[in-house]
């Protein structure tokens, strides 16, 4: 244009060289002027027209993995990208934050830039980042036309993972506590970091500590003896640390357990308000504190009386309506926030797996209601038939007044027979009681009315004197109160014993209220 930008000489043979400061972006476009040594100024050359770029620049950084922990031996790809395509000569490097150096890998000949970085033992970040870029001797980033890339980092956004390349400490085992022959180890060791117990070179449970490093690890339940044990921390990056340089050493007791339940009473059928005794049975001696109890099978609850200090603990239980169980059994021991522990506090087994336990029916439903379904009559005793629970007692009541008592057979049918009864109405009911005691309702009542029975007025002997030898006859008349009918048996009526020994038969009058029998003197 018009602004003169400098001046420069020609040598010997006319030719000459100028170089301008730096330009603003865009065209610009250039014209020369000589001026001779008398001062003389010729006429200006013809324009020469440049269009200046922008210079690359770093516009953003990627971190891949950009989150997480990392440890020794994992890798990072940083990627840098820029305003515009770049080439790269040599081997450029990137200053991270933890002390390390990412290395160029790819990416000259377009806007995105790789590099590589492996994480080293001993290197430390909370956040990845990039410090510098660096451009070692005989490296370069430019674009197409030659402009160097500008490397300022300023202003950009770096997002990294952790880097923690460092084992952490030993943990420290502090106290112990043993509980069923499993022994919980508490200590201190890195926040957050997971704690694995050693016996020797087993590792025998883990754990993580809190975010104060406060850890309580406890192991499976262990044999009997002396164990000593160590502990490791591992990092959140996955570096693990040397083991506790002093075991910690604890003496394993051997632990109580139940060896055998008994119920008394083991047997028989029992309803609400009865008591049963369950005794658990320990390998040791053990002292309870608290109040223990045990659910049983009928959703009963036993509590516990009495055994502290011995290896025998009782509890009773009494049974209430609406439990039932074909064999009262333990289905769980429960603590209730009590304990049952040895001398040297190791905590009872208290597992029911593998024992006997043979208890009674629980019984406190009250059978069904008995039914009469029918009877009969002879002499005004009446027998009755119907049906209840099977092997139940059935009494028998007229009105208020028990009668008597039978039982149901296996199929649940029954039947009594009364005394003889006075004549006129009975009410007859039935009530039924099971094994365990529990009364049912009464039956429906069941109505017979039953008639006079005839009596035996008198007795007349025909001759009714004399003195009789062999082959006389007697002609003996019963005289009834009321008319009766005669039933012979097998052929043969009624007959009538006689004080010489002799035997008379019956001979008639039935229908009537006068039976004849005839006696041969013999």
């Amino acid at each position: 244009g018009t602004t003169q930008l400098g001046t420069a000489l020609t040598n010997t043979t006319g030719a000459w060289t100028y170089t301008t400061l730096a330009l603003t972006v865009g065209t610009h476009s250039f014209t020369a002027t000589a001026i001779d040594q008398a001062g003389n100024i010729g006429a200006p050359s013809l324009p020469f027209s440049q269009t200046i770029n922008p210079a690359p620049m770093v516009t953003a950084i990627t971190e891949t993995p950009s989150s997480g922990d990392l440890n020794a031996g994992k890798v990072v790809t940083l990627t840098l990208t820029m305003s515009s395509s770049v080439l790269v000569t040599g081997i450029p490097t990137l200053l991270l934050n933890d002390g390390a150096t990412a290395t160029y890998v790819s990416g000259s000949g377009s806007n995105t830039l790789n590099f590589s970085y492996t994480v080293a033992a001993g290197q430390t970040t909370p956040a990845l980042a990039i410090i510098s870029i660096n451009l070692p001797t005989g490296a370069s980033i430019k674009d197409s036309t030659g402009n160097s890339a500008i490397l300022s980092l300023t202003g950009l956004t770096q997002t990294g993972p952790m880097i923690d390349a460092v084992a952490p400490n030993s943990p420290i085992i502090l106290s112990d506590s043993v509980s069923g022959n499993a022994v919980t180890l508490n200590g201190k060791a890195e926040a957050n970091s997971i704690v694995a117990i050693f016996e020797g070179s087993t590792k025998l449970a883990t754990g993580v500590a809190d975010s104060s490093g406060n850890f309580s690890v406890t192991t499976g339940v262990l044999s009997v003896g002396t164990h000593s044990f160590t502990a490791s921390a591992t990092d959140q990056a996955g570096n693990t640390g040397p083991l506790t340089p002093l075991p910690f050493t604890q003496i394993i007791f051997a632990v109580p357990m139940l060896t055998s339940i008994t119920e008394t009473p083991s047997s028989g059928d029992l309803n609400a308000g009865h008591t049963v005794t369950l005794t658990l049975k320990m390998s040791s001696a053990v002292t309870v504190t608290g109040a223990p109890t045990l659910t049983l099978n009928d959703n009963g609850i036993a509590s516990y009386v009495s055994g502290s200090g011995t290896n025998t603990l009782s509890f009773s239980y009494t049974v209430a309506s609406g439990e039932t169980a074909t064999a009262l059994a333990i289905t769980a021991i429960n603590l209730n926030g009590g304990t049952i522990k040895d001398s040297v506090g190791n905590t009872a087994l208290l597992s029911l797996t593998g024992l006997t336990q043979t208890g009674p029916m629980i019984d406190t439903s009250a059978p069904n209601m008995p039914i009469i379904l029918g009877d009969s009559v002879k002499a005004n005793a009446v027998t009755l038939n119907g049906t209840a629970e099977p092997n139940s007692t059935i009494s028998i009541m007229d009105g208020s007044a028990l009668l008597g008592t039978t039982s149901t057979n296996s199929t649940g049918t029954w039947t009594f027979t009364t005394s003889v009864l006075l004549a006129g109405s009975h009410s007859f009911t039935a009530v039924a009681t099971d094994h365990a005691g529990n009364l049912s309702t009464p039956s429906l009542a069941f109505t017979q009315s039953l008639t006079p029975l005839s009596t035996l007025l008198s007795i007349t002997d025909t001759p009714s004197s004399g003195d009789f030898n062999a082959g006389k006859i007697v002609t003996l008349t019963l005289t009834m109160s009321a008319a009766v009918t005669v039933s012979a048996v097998g052929g043969a009526g009624p007959t009538l014993l006689l004080n010489d020994g002799g035997i008379a038969t019956y001979t008639g009058g039935s229908g009537t209220n006068s039976l004849s029998f005839s006696y041969v003197v013999a």
